[in-house]
């Protein structure tokens, strides 16, 4: 008679949890497409600092969070995300409350090792942290970035390399496309390892003066040779040359001032004029536009602004890009990374 008791109570037990579990979802593909939508948001997040992604991405969150219940393994991947626009939004209050979440679900995820390196401040440390993650995660495709992007800040290339190239194997296109320009120069500056050290010194930079710009170009192309072929020239004799050619439209702009993306874009289509030897370039748009009534195709730039132009033109020609799909954002600046890829794209031309 115990025997049978004992036998029922596990046949209760065993319903009971079939009962509690038939709800629970797996990570199926639609679950995958979520994630990497989310992810690719906070990618082009990092690129154009457009708070708008950092809300989507939040709000689709919530959304996935609303549709039922899911097993550990996922709602510790969702944390994990939750986690990084938290970080994104310097709440580092929500960012440790997800990682403890996360740790409760699965301390497998990648992202438990991604936010605590993130709250480090010493690279070393995070370094130590993110090999522990790439030995123990579930996966370990994001740790390897991540370790690849503080190995390329420290100009180890040769680590930083092998890693970008083990994690965009298998990684979706968006995250090649974000940093296949760091695994490039990874490469270039392993093998050319006393390259152009000014250079590697600017694509660190996230904030750009005008000297930093004109620096760049003259190192790193030959677009001003017609110009100023000596290569010590100083920044404030090359401006003023570029302001008497004509490459530079603000006559007081100093070798000191930020570089916004207005002038960037003017000085880019003079460089782009003299590389086709095309002077139709410089009002191939504002022929078309002034004094028509039309309005700008781009609505934070107005057709009679001096770059109007020239932003219209690099866009066309994908030099330069709207960072939200729709503005300019003319007075804000760019990255080095970001005048690199532009300076890649124009020598293309």
């Amino acid at each position: 008679m115990k025997r049978q008791f004992f036998l029922f109570l596990i046949l209760i037990i065993v319903l009971f949890n079939c009962a509690t579990d038939k709800h629970v979802r797996t990570i199926g593909d639609d679950d995958d497409a979520n994630i990497e939508i989310i992810q690719v948001k906070l990618l082009d997040y990092q690129n154009s600092k457009n708070k708008g992604l950092l809300m989507e991405a939040e709000n689709d969150l919530k959304q996935i969070e609303k549709r039922g219940k899911y097993n550990k393994q996922y709602r510790a991947k969702v944390s994990g995300l939750f986690g990084m626009v938290y970080y994104y939004k310097n709440d580092k209050k929500n960012v440790k409350k997800y990682l403890e979440e996360i740790e409760y679900s699965n301390k497998g995820e990648e992202y438990y090792y991604i936010l605590q390196a993130l709250l480090e401040t010493n690279p070393d440390a995070q370094i130590m942290i993110l090999n522990q993650g790439e030995r123990e995660a579930d996966t370990n495709l994001l740790i390897k970035i991540e370790l690849a992007e503080i190995y390329f800040a420290q100009a180890d290339y040769r680590s930083a390399a092998a890693l970008y190239d083990q994690a965009l194997k298998g990684l979706p296109a968006a995250f090649k496309q974000h940093y296949q320009q760091n695994r490039d120069l990874a490469y270039h500056y392993m093998k050319n390892p006393t390259d152009k050290i000014g250079a590697q010194d600017i694509l660190k930079e996230n904030t750009l003066t005008v000297s930093h710009v004109i620096g760049f170009l003259h190192t790193e192309t030959n677009f001003f040779d017609n110009l100023a072929a000596k290569k010590d020239i100083r920044p404030t004799d090359l401006l003023k040359k570029l302001k008497d050619a004509g490459y530079v439209y603000n006559k007081k702009l100093s070798e000191k001032d930020i570089c916004s993306r207005k002038d960037m874009a003017y000085l880019l289509l003079q460089i782009l004029v003299f590389i086709k030897n095309d002077q139709s370039l410089l009002t191939k748009y504002s022929d078309k536009y002034l004094g028509t009534g039309r309005k700008s195709p781009i609505p934070d730039i107005k057709t009679a602004d001096y770059y109007f132009d020239a932003a219209l033109i690099l866009v066309e020609r994908e030099i330069m890009s709207l960072p939200d799909g729709k503005n300019f954002f003319p007075h804000k600046t760019v990255s080095g990374i970001e005048l690199s890829n532009m300076v890649k794209k124009l020598k293309a031309q």
